[in-house]
């Protein structure tokens, strides 16, 4: 029992370690359009590929299989499965990136998830011409009248309430910065990791 609690506070304590590592590996500028309307989200318009969040992705891919293996299953090699073989391990590193395709593109953040609503400025660099836009917004009036609303949800007794709360701060409902709608921005590694 001591083994499995010390376990778990080693895995729940060094999982954000994946995260901040990746903040090293450089994105990838596809600049295809297929790539950018294939993962369009509303909140992701790039055509980055987050290739950092693909590494700390296969980081805790990894790192959870071992976990299971040595505190759940007690097993000696955290990389064999039941049978002392190799090939689950294998298994999951060929299923992982395809996981990641389909699904975490757009779940983590990268920094240049808006870059597709940002204005193309580089015609002379590129020697083709290329027409974008930038989105200016405002704060909607839903958000603005909500402003001084954190002391009546600090002093509220009703769990959801800071639930909700909680969701609205760190963006997962459709708040970007005090906008309504999303606009040309690079997200900073610290918004990155506490996103993720």
């Amino acid at each position: 029992m001591t083994f499995c609690v010390v376990g778990t506070f080693f895995f729940t304590f060094f999982s954000p370690i994946f995260e901040s590592w990746a903040a090293y590996v450089p994105d990838i500028d596809t600049n295809s359009k297929m790539f950018e309307s294939w993962y369009y989200r509303y909140s992701v318009n790039t055509t980055y590929f987050p290739l950092s969040q693909f590494v700390a992705f296969m980081g805790l891919s990894v790192y959870g299989w071992a976990f299971i293996n040595l505190i759940n299953c007690q097993r000696k090699n955290p990389f064999t499965s039941g049978n002392n073989t190799y090939k689950d391990i294998k298994i999951l590193l060929i299923v992982a990136p395809i996981i990641f395709l389909l699904s975490g593109v757009v779940i983590f953040r990268q920094a240049n998830d808006l870059s597709g609503y940002c204005g193309q400025q580089s015609e002379e660099a590129n020697g083709a011409s290329h027409h974008g836009k930038t989105i200016f917004l405002k704060m909607s009036e839903e958000d603005a009248s909500n402003v001084d609303t954190l002391g009546a949800v600090l002093e509220t007794e009703d769990d959801m309430v800071l639930l909700f709360h909680t969701l609205q701060q760190s963006n997962y409902l459709k708040s970007y910065k005090g906008r309504a709608e999303p606009a040309c921005e690079t997200y900073t590694q610290e918004e990155i990791f506490k996103w993720n």
